[in-house]
């Protein structure tokens, strides 16, 4: 007997983003640029689920190996 199964979406990601606005201004001594200055101004933080293979999600990495989630790691952790 054989059976194929097609999965029907991708794993997903619940994660909390932040969309960032980035500044960035020369310093100038004597009209020379001697170095720069770089604000960062974070905006609104939402937590939201994405599909795993979705381009916001493309930059998460998971803290275990593949088909690994460490279940034995959590035991140990909430045991006395």
């Amino acid at each position: 007997m054989e059976v194929q199964v097609d999965a029907v979406g991708d794993d997903r990601v619940y994660a909390t983003t932040v969309n960032y606005t980035i500044w960035e201004y020369p310093v100038l001594v004597d009209g020379q640029t001697v170095g720069h200055i770089v604000v960062i101004d974070p905006g609104v933080t939402s937590q939201n689920w994405f599909g795993s293979k979705s381009i916001v999600a493309q930059n998460y990495r998971q803290y275990h190996e593949d088909n690994n989630v460490g279940w034995n790691e959590v035991f140990l952790r909430q045991t006395p």
